[in-house]
């Protein structure tokens, strides 16, 4: 059974699939049809201590860096047109493998060059992050981003939490200006200019 996801609440994932040892996050959207630009979209993972900031550069999974050092998380490709049906990017997540101070995992989606394409989540449709066994494929979580933004480019869609029980997810659907890189100073993440 997949539970539809609200924003703000809560799941225990090891509740909702106890078999979980790998998990997919899927990420999907639509481009609106805005003539001649691509719109590019990208998905992101940063792993967060407890001061919710990452410990080093390599904590963030994304198109530069698509496995994170300990191979707890690899990005699955990067789908830079948003067409068909389905995940268009995805992240392979093996939540053992997780390194112990790593208290959180943010999961992130920003439009690559948006303030040069003159591009914003409100040309998108239909995102989503879902959440699935890797190995058995059954979704058991979706959250569908329902807001209309205007002037965001970047996307905290939700967080997989480190709990005393395992971990749950928690969607956010937080907007922010400033792309890629506001994520990154947002998290810690240094960005050589």
């Amino acid at each position: 059974m997949v539970v539809k996801v609200n924003r703000g609440e809560q799941i225990d994932i090891i509740q909702a699939d106890p078999e979980l040892t790998d998990l997919r996050v899927g990420l999907g959207w639509d481009a609106v049809d805005n003539g001649d630009a691509e719109m590019d979209l990208d998905a992101a993972i940063f792993m967060l201590g407890s001061d919710n900031r990452v410990r080093s550069s390599r904590d963030l999974i994304f198109y530069n860096q698509m496995e994170s050092e300990c191979g707890s998380i690899k990005l699955g490709g990067d789908n830079r047109t948003g067409v068909g049906d389905g995940d268009d990017e995805f992240l392979e997540v093996n939540l053992s493998q997780i390194p112990e101070d790593v208290q959180k995992l943010a999961i992130t989606v920003s439009i690559y060059e948006a303030d040069e394409r003159k591009q914003n989540f409100g040309m998108v449709e239909s995102s989503f992050v879902r959440l699935a066994n890797s190995l058995t494929q059954t979704e058991f979580a979706k959250y569908e981003l329902a807001e209309r933004c205007n002037m965001e480019t970047a996307f905290v869609f939700g967080e997989i939490i480190r709990t005393d029980a395992g971990w749950s997810f928690r969607a956010l659907g937080r907007g922010f200006t400033g792309e890629l890189r506001f994520l990154c100073d947002l998290f810690g993440v240094q960005v050589d200019d």
